[in-house]
């Protein structure tokens, strides 16, 4: 994991000024290249039980002392592997049957999962179609949504008013 950290720390300075002089609408100060190393090294499921074929990490003293040795090379590599780590942990907490096939489709397809899900901005909202859900509005931020596989959105219902994810 040190060696993953080092190789973050490469590129994290260059990354940041590009951000700031350009924005993100070139796509070139994304971490792509560093999210992808993430994925061969096989921590995107680090929190996914074995049960499921994940790594099966139960201890967020490690947990987070591997965020940790990330966000001291690069912050946004650490923040976005944090962001990933706790939403998929979160999945646990769905109904059973929706556990086992996120956990499964994420260690098959080694997704990175961001989120949109900040609960204090009402400013989007989520209609029920046939479909699924269609949102209409705005958030104020997505943290790591363009580089991600899968996201959780947390929206108001346009029907009751009250939030859904």
């Amino acid at each position: 994991m040190q060696q993953l950290a080092q190789e973050f720390a490469k590129t994290a300075a260059e990354r940041d000024q590009l951000r700031c002089a350009e924005g993100e609408r070139n796509g070139g100060s994304r971490p792509i290249h560093e999210i992808e190393q993430l994925r061969q090294s096989g921590l995107l499921n680090l929190v996914i039980p074995t049960i499921y074929r994940g790594l099966g990490e139960t201890s967020w003293v490690k947990i987070f002392g591997l965020i940790r040795e990330f966000a001291k090379a690069d912050g946004s590599i650490g923040q976005l592997f944090g962001n990933h780590t706790t939403i998929v942990s979160s999945l646990s907490t769905s109904n059973p049957t929706q556990v086992e096939q996120l956990y499964l489709d994420t260690v098959q397809h080694n997704w990175f999962w961001a989120n949109a899900a900040n609960a204090l901005d009402p400013r989007l909202v989520a209609t029920p179609t046939k479909h699924g859900w269609q949102f209409d509005g705005i958030k104020r931020f997505a943290t790591g949504a363009s580089l991600s596989d899968r996201m959780i959105v947390s929206a108001l219902s346009a029907d009751s008013k009250q939030p859904v994810t």
